[in-house]
């Protein structure tokens, strides 16, 4: 008799289109030169929690993890930091068909187990103990404060946001801020009038604009990846977030930043008309500069995409009010959808009711004895 073997297939949770039956195929996906394009609806993920949705298997349909399993990975990025590393682990757990771990010692009846089990949590435990022993030798003193502060404070932004998210679901009245599409101008009314007459005559004057532009939350419509070769954009109130190529980030960017500079330029009405004009003249030219040198190109690139990496804890928030706006519209249509179905529902019995009792009236006897309303109700 056959002994039945269950089929394995491995998903890209990072695209959700490339799946494949082998571990060699998953491992070249994942470290492709030019990664995979992102969906919008995982960008609350961190990189180590899609890598190890993705490289732990799915057998006959069900994957053998849940979500809540790597809870813990929310906003880590050391295992994805050191996948080539991991990959090579599993690749000699394979080849050797090792059943023991080689961090803890634990042994496992199966090789996938132990694959799993270091996937999950000896290879990020090893990862943390480097980390730790670098401290240590560079003289960090307090590490374990540190730790101890980070993940309390974790634990704390956590509980907030989990009662924030409830007390949004609760409330359908509370205000939530989300981005300002990145199709659009950016909103700058929030930035002095000081500050701008700073901007204009600034060295930096592209730079200083984009900073202060983010220091309003509702302008937070990038989520550069840290690799700044991607990043996800809050296009529209319609298609909301899609994966932007850095380089279109950055040439967007700098043609609103440009449209917006000249705006302020010119709206700045108590300046000198020689100040205005010397101010036109540089915001021009650094434009043409950037467009004409390919190193001048890279250069801003480089700094537009630390702005906005530096900025990914706000633009982060900005995705998830936009998630729990949207969450509760669906359930609101959903709960008015089945109170439109269920009203019609129950009109109907009603109605059905009221036929049958009718005619169970007027072919009784005695159906003169009754009189009956206009809706069919019998008055007496």
């Amino acid at each position: 008799m056959n002994k039945y073997i269950p089929h394995t297939k491995y998903i890209c949770y990072r695209c959700n289109s490339f799946e494949t039956s082998k571990f060699m195929d998953i491992k070249k996906h994942f470290l492709r030169k030019n990664p995979c394009k992102k969906k919008s609806d995982i960008i609350l993920l961190s990189d180590d929690q899609l890598l190890v949705m993705t490289i732990i298997p799915h057998h006959n349909e069900n994957h053998c993890i849940d979500n809540d399993e790597i809870e813990y990975l929310s906003n880590s990025n050391k295992i994805y930091k050191n996948k080539l590393e991991l990959f090579n682990e599993l690749d000699i757990i394979e080849k050797n068909k090792d059943k023991k771990c080689k961090y803890c010692n634990i042994e496992f009846n199966l090789v996938s187990d132990l694959k799993h089990h270091i996937i999950k949590k000896c290879f990020l435990d090893e990862i943390n103990k480097r980390l730790i022993e670098q401290a240590n030798q560079n003289n960090i003193k307090m590490i374990d404060n540190s730790v101890n502060s980070n993940i309390n404070s974790n634990i704390n932004n956590s509980y907030n946001t989990n009662n924030s998210t409830t007390n949004n679901y609760n409330n359908y009245n509370i205000y939530l801020n989300i981005p300002i599409p990145f199709e659009e101008d950016w909103d700058i009314t929030n930035i002095s009038k000081a500050e701008k007459e700073g901007i204009i005559i600034s060295q930096f004057m592209y730079r200083r604009l984009l900073q202060s532009i983010l220091d309003n939350e509702k302008n937070s419509n990038v989520i550069m990846e840290k690799d700044k070769k991607l990043g996800m954009v809050y296009l529209n109130h319609n298609k909301k977030y899609i994966q932007m190529k850095a380089d279109e980030i950055v040439e967007q960017t700098m043609n609103k930043l440009n449209t917006q500079l000249n705006d302020i330029n010119e709206d700045n009405t108590e300046s000198l008309k020689t100040v205005k004009k010397y101010s036109k003249k540089i915001i021009q030219k650094k434009y043409k500069d950037y467009k004409a040198n390919k190193d001048i190109k890279a250069e801003v690139g480089n700094i537009v995409c630390n702005i906005y990496e530096e900025n990914n804890e706000k633009a982060l928030e900005m995705a998830k009010n936009v998630k729990i706006i949207s969450d509760k519209n669906i359930l609101v249509d959903n709960i008015n959808t089945m109170k439109k179905d269920g009203k019609n529902k129950f009109k109907k019995i009603i109605n059905e009711y009221k036929d049958n009792d009718k005619k169970q009236y007027q072919s009784s006897d005695d159906d003169n004895d009754y009189i009956y309303d206009s809706d069919g109700e019998i008055k007496y």
